[in-house]
């Protein structure tokens, strides 16, 4: 990674916080023109181009395999959070209700799957 240009997460993501971290703590200084984004689909589209190399998460990489981007493990691990957002006054519909179990789902068997 060290030869290779580095697509960061926006300094706002905490996750991006956390693999700078662990580049910090290998002694690694990834090369970096200023390359950032907030979004992992944007960083998976650009290395999917050519542009660079990331960090990103397995669920949001997956969905990208199709376009021949390689992917490998990082070591050390780095957990990658999600939330779901929902409003707080307003009742929860059936869809609401079933799109969260199975989101939940999901994240279970990514994770159960080394994800």
């Amino acid at each position: 990674m060290r030869d290779e240009e580095f697509i960061a997460l926006s300094l706002f993501d905490g996750t991006r916080m956390k693999v700078d971290q662990r580049f910090r703590e290998a002694d690694v200084v990834p090369h970096n023109s200023g390359l950032e984004t907030p979004y992992e689909a944007t960083v998976c589209a650009m290395v999917a181009g050519g542009v660079g190399v990331s960090v990103v998460s397995q669920v949001v990489v997956r969905a990208y395999v199709h376009t021949g981007l390689d992917f490998r493990p990082f070591a050390p691990e780095i957990i990658f959070e999600s939330h779901l957002l929902r409003p707080k006054h307003v009742p929860e519909s059936l869809l609401t209700q079933r799109f969260a179990q199975t989101l939940r789902d999901v994240l279970a068997e990514e994770s159960a799957n080394g994800a």
